[in-house]
Formats: structure tokens, C-alpha cells, sequence
């Protein structure tokens, strides 16, 4: 959501064997995946019987399966992967998580990230880049406000304002780009599905900004991401875009060829996580690569 994401997996150990400190944990509960916002008929990759995730918001847990079991801080501001063979969300208090509604979208959107993106897709490796200081990024205002707005117009204007939008932006917001709106775009869109039952902009634009408010948060370039999924279900289908989201196409190259457009994105190969693993965060392999399908 407004939090930078890791998924990392080393070795899978047996049994969920730790629980959150009550003490301090504003948030514990479980969430699925909606398959009314999420139609790809592509197997889920759950790890054993666990076919939901546990989301948790507070400032420490307690592990007993770890070879020195204890009690440990979260990592600010996320963990995201596999603790004692589960998923799970971990993330440290913020002032805008308190409200029920904005936990829920949050679980949601990081629910999507280790699920759908970490376990079961394709992940193309230009969508894979390293997340630059917010001082480095300050044209991805005016750039999302300009892709929205574009979202709006015909496919042959709204491929001339996006490529333009591209364009004015520096070396390192388009690489920047390339990240944000593959992984970031459409767990926002897939959260908002969850929470409204559509594609709601407006409702979306005003609970991100209710997290934005957050001094802890950092989440330049994902306001087009509502708009520009619905333009892209209005003109293939949710099924269509999410196939060939799971097979590793970039969402810019899907959208561009939804509206008619040259790509985007350069072509590149794509990768999948081979193997699940516990309590590591901050880093994964993708072990099996291949050209990005068409």
C-alpha cells in the first residue's frame, strides 16, 4: 500500500507456532482472495493447508518454531512472507492503519502483493527494480494525475498522453515506473474491488489520501492504478488481463495493447518464485525464466 514490500523465502519449517504480542497488536485477522476481484483460474500457490493470509499491525510477535524462539520486533514498516509455514502481513502501528476500513483495504492490497504476486505469478525483471528516494521521484505527482486524466479519453488520445507522460519523466522515475505500476497498480485496483465491489476511483482516491496523511508513508505513482485497470477491463475483460498479467506481461504492455498502443515496456524476460520458505524478508529468487508472452 504506502509501505515499500519484501517477499522472501528460505526453507519452509512445519506448524504455525507464534502469535502476535497482544499487548501492542491494534489488528489480527485473516483475509482471503475475493475470486469475484481475482478470476484467473490459475492455481494459487498456498503453502500447505493455509489458504488465507494473517494480517497483524503491532510492534512485536512471539515465534516458537524458530531454532531460538522469542519474542521479536517487527522489521519497520513490513514483513511480508511465511512465519512457521503461514502467510503473513506484519506491519508496525501507523497512525492511519487505526480505522477498521483502511486496515481491511491495506490487508487487502498486501494480501494481493504475497499471494497473487509472490506465490503464484510470473513477475517480468524489469519490475524488479530497487525503490529510489522520494527526493528522486517528485515528477510521479504530475505524471499520475496526467495517466489519469488520459484513462478518460479515446485509446488514440489516451496513448499519445501517456506516452508523453512517460516521457517527461527523469532516467530513474521511469525506472521507478516500471515497479510501481506492474506491482503497485493493481493491488490498489484489487483492494478496491474487495472493498466496494467496483472499480470505485473516487472512493479509492479518498481513503489513499486519508493514508498519504501519514508522515510514515511514501507512495508516489499509484493513484492511476484504480484507472487504469477499469480502462483496461472495459476494453479486454478482468479475465484476459489477468491471465496475462500471471504470465509475466508487464501491466503497462497489457494496458498499451488494450488501448491499441505501441508498447510500453521493453519485452523482457519474466520469472516465478520456485520455492516458499519462513522468516526471511527483503529478498527472493526468481530461479525459471522465460520471454514475456504476447
Amino acid at each position: 500500500m504506502g509501505w515499500r514490500f519484501f517477499a522472501g523465502f528460505l526453507a519452509m519449517v512445519a506448524g504455525p507456532c507464534w502469535s502476535a504480542a497482544h499487548t501492542t497488536a491494534r489488528h489480527d485477522f485473516m483475509v482471503g482472495i475475493d475470486r469475484a476481484a481475482w478470476v484467473d483460474p490459475s492455481p494459487t500457490r498456498w503453502p500447505g493447508s493455509h489458504e488465507s493470509v494473517r494480517f497483524v499491525v503491532g510492534d512485536s510477535i512471539e515465534v516458537t518454531c524458530l531454532p531460538q524462539p522469542g519474542k521479536r520486533q517487527i522489521t519497520p514498516p513490513l514483513f511480508l512472507g511465511l512465519l512457521c509455514g503461514e502467510p503473513v502481513v506484519l506491519m508496525a502501528p501507523a497512525a492511519s492503519l487505526a480505522p477498521d476500513d483502511v486496515a481491511r483495504y491495506v490487508a487487502h492490497h498486501e494480501a494481493f502483493h504475497l499471494v497473487i504476486q509472490r506465490m503464484t505469478a510470473r513477475i517480468p525483471m524489469n519490475a524488479l527494480s530497487p525503490w529510489p528516494p522520494d527526493a528522486e521521484l517528485l515528477g510521479m505527482a504530475a505524471f499520475s494525475e496526467d495517466v489519469q486524466a488520459a484513462m478518460t479519453h479515446t485509446s488514440e488520445v489516451a496513448c499519445l498522453r501517456v506516452r508523453h507522460a512517460i516521457n517527461r519523466l527523469s532516467p530513474t522515475e521511469r525506472v521507478y515506473l516500471m515497479n510501481v505500476s506492474h506491482n503497485e497498480w493493481p493491488a490498489d485496483a484489487y483492494a478496491t474491488l474487495v472493498t466496494w465491489g467496483s472499480l470505485d476511483v473516487a472512493k479509492s482516491r479518498a481513503l489513499r489520501g486519508r493514508v498519504s496523511a501519514d508522515p510514515e508513508d511514501d507512495t508516489p505513482g499509484y493513484a492511476p492504478g484504480v484507472a487504469v485497470v477499469r480502462r483496461i477491463e472495459a476494453e479486454i475483460g478482468r479475465a484476459e488481463w489477468q491471465r496475462r498479467y500471471q504470465s509475466g506481461q508487464h501491466l503497462l504492455n497489457i494496458l498499451a495493447d488494450a488501448l491499441g498502443c505501441e508498447p510500453w515496456v521493453e519485452s523482457v524476460g519474466s520469472g516465478k518464485v520456485a520455492r516458499l520458505s519462513d522468516f526471511a524478508g527483503g529478498s527472493f529468487h526468481l530461479l525459471r525464466r522465460t520471454r514475456e508472452a504476447r
